[in-house]
């Protein structure tokens, strides 16, 4: 990830600001909007990094500036002492569903950098439930862009939704053609949430502990 820039006497972070990699030079749980705009805008493409105590790309005169993506490394230790509970609890009361993230701290050419891992989520799009500083809307989709954090266009919305259609449908196929196998004579389905079996003529209870069982069973298969 980081390349030793000898000829400017320091370490860069190799891969700049990408559809999956974005850097901030500070941290801070006082300010989170910027860095939970990036996490949302990456769970809902193909997951990736957020780099901490790294320069972000700066243009000068319509070119990228010879400092950016610099390693300058964080001021405090904040990033490295944080608590990996104090993320999730932030995640959880900014966005619906909850990204899920992973961090490590390196020391990087003898500066502290920190590193958000970001992994896509099975059940984008992940939306902004609150305001949350100047960064993050309430109802706002965010999508990671090359080199940037933006709410996301229509085309990319309409590609989530039709993947997450398509996963859907794969999964209940299998269900219907073993209905269609039986035939409506022979089948009857079950309503783990009610504890019911249903042919659309006749209903039967579930009892207690054999629903218990049945629930435990389907949990264990689906992990």
């Amino acid at each position: 990830m980081f390349a030793e820039d000898k000829s400017a006497g320091c370490w860069r972070f190799r891969h700049g600001e990408s559809d999956q990699h974005e850097c901030k030079e500070g941290f801070g749980f006082k300010h989170s909007d910027k860095w939970l705009r990036a996490i949302a805008a990456l769970a809902n493409n193909k997951g990736g990094y957020v780099v901490f105590g790294v320069r972000d790309k700066t243009i000068v005169s319509e070119k990228i500036a010879e400092d950016s993506f610099k390693v300058v490394g964080l001021e405090s230790d904040e990033f490295e002492n944080a608590d990996p509970v104090q993320f999730t609890k932030r995640l959880k009361t900014t966005f619906d569903p909850t990204p899920l993230v992973e961090a490590a701290s390196l020391e990087i050419g003898g500066k502290k950098v920190g590193i958000l891992r970001i992994h896509q989520h099975a059940s984008r799009p992940v939306i902004a439930l609150k305001n949350e500083g100047q960064q993050v809307k309430e109802g706002d989709i965010y999508f990671r862009y090359p080199g940037q954090s933006s709410r996301i266009k229509y085309s990319d919305l309409r590609a989530i939704l039709d993947d997450r259609d398509q996963v859907a449908r794969a999964q209940i196929l299998p269900m219907v053609e073993k209905l269609l196998s039986l035939g409506p004579r022979d089948a009857m389905v079950a309503d783990l949430a009610k504890g019911t079996l249903v042919d659309g003529k006749h209903t039967l209870v579930i009892g207690e502990d054999l629903l218990e069982r049945i629930k435990f069973i389907r949990e264990v298969s689906i992990r």
